[in-house]
């Protein structure tokens, strides 16, 4: 019987993130130089949303305006799927294929964030499990 991975063991440790009252240009170009398309949004050391790519283009065509005059806590999405680090891989990953998600973040019991695991790494560790 295969061994139950845990999300810990997949995740991207300590993972990029943004401030909400930085620009979408900010955040566009932290995602350019790191080949990333979620930050996870803070306030006050808070986790409270996270921004994706998609997130950004539909705000810019909603506000009309420069990537540089609208705010991330204006775009990012609050509803946030969060788990903890010993949350089986399966569990995550089955829900974020129902929910449709792009990603879940990983917090401690105490909602300090540990990592990130987006369906692009679910691919790759999907590929390594085929291989």
């Amino acid at each position: 019987m295969a061994k139950r991975m845990l999300i810990e063991e997949v995740m991207v440790k300590a993972p990029h993130t943004i401030g909400q009252e930085q620009s979408l240009s900010v955040a566009l170009e932290l995602m350019r130089e790191h080949n990333i398309r979620h930050l996870p949004v803070r306030h006050a050391g808070r986790i409270v949303g996270i921004l994706s790519e998609r997130d950004i283009n539909f705000a810019l065509r909603v506000e009309k305006a420069d990537a540089a005059q609208v705010k991330v806590e204006s775009a990012h999405t609050a509803d946030v799927f969060s788990v903890l680090p010993t949350t089986p891989l399966s569990e995550v990953a089955a829900r974020m294929g129902n929910d449709r998600l792009g990603c879940a973040l990983v917090e401690d019991e105490y909602g300090k964030l540990l990592g990130i695991f987006t369906a692009v790494d679910a691919c790759q560790v999907l590929a390594q499990h085929l291989a």
